[in-house]
């Protein structure tokens, strides 16, 4: 699979819609018992042998606007569960878009005071 290649994805184990106020409707589709390819060692480096294939959901979120009415790009997040149901998927985008929010808030607060 892909990231930037749709071709290349299966069909989604889950796919729900979440409504946002700050954003639109959120898409969520999400694959099971995916694993990102470890390259580097550095949160290894006690470990001996092949690198760990850690199996997860893969959860691909779009939202239909950003503030300011920009439009977003497609974000694409890790859940450690192998096979998370949809309400977790769910949580999951939730517990992001409000990270985000926050994360922008204290960028804003440093540009503003220092």
């Amino acid at each position: 699979m892909k990231l930037p290649d749709p071709a290349t994805w299966p069909e989604p184990d889950c796919a729900t819609t979440a409504s946002t106020t700050r954003y639109g409707q959120a898409e969520i589709r999400a694959w099971h018992r995916l694993h990102p390819t470890l390259t580097h060692r550095s949160g290894w480096l006690g470990h001996e042998g092949e690198l760990p294939i850690l199996p997860g959901t893969l959860i691909r979120l779009h939202v239909e606007h950003l503030p300011g009415s920009r439009d977003p790009d497609p974000v694409w997040l890790w859940c450690s569960a192998p096979e998370a149901d949809p309400d977790l998927v769910t949580v999951c985008q939730a517990m992001y878009l409000r990270r985000f929010d926050i994360e922008h808030a204290f960028r804003f607060l440093k540009q503003t005071i220092g």
